[in-house]
């Protein structure tokens, strides 16, 4: 499996936990990753997300976007789903080569 990375897809995973919001419409769709945000980062570019205001999160999240509206979620939540092309190191061991 590949790792988040920016410019990536992901597949939203659903959250049981309260505390974190995930838009429902979101839960086994894929996004675009934007960016990762460490906790306690002040993040005042996103201006479609809390009444344009500046705000923060208590923990590390990835800004995200399905093309039309953009949010923000937890690592724990997201699923890469574009990892690298292995299919040469398959043949490989297929033919006995390493």
């Amino acid at each position: 499996m590949g790792e988040l990375r920016a410019g990536g897809i992901a597949m939203v995973l659903p959250s049981s936990d309260p505390h974190v919001m995930i838009h429902n419409s979101w839960v086994g769709c894929s996004v675009r990753l934007i960016r990762f945000i460490p906790r306690l980062t002040l993040i005042t570019d996103c201006l479609d997300m809390n009444d344009g205001k500046p705000f923060m999160h208590k923990q590390d999240v990835w800004l995200i976007t399905d093309g039309e509206n953009s949010g923000t979620t937890p690592p724990k939540y997201l699923m890469p789903i574009d990892g690298e092309d292995f299919s040469c190191d398959f043949q490989a061991k297929k033919l006995g080569v390493s």
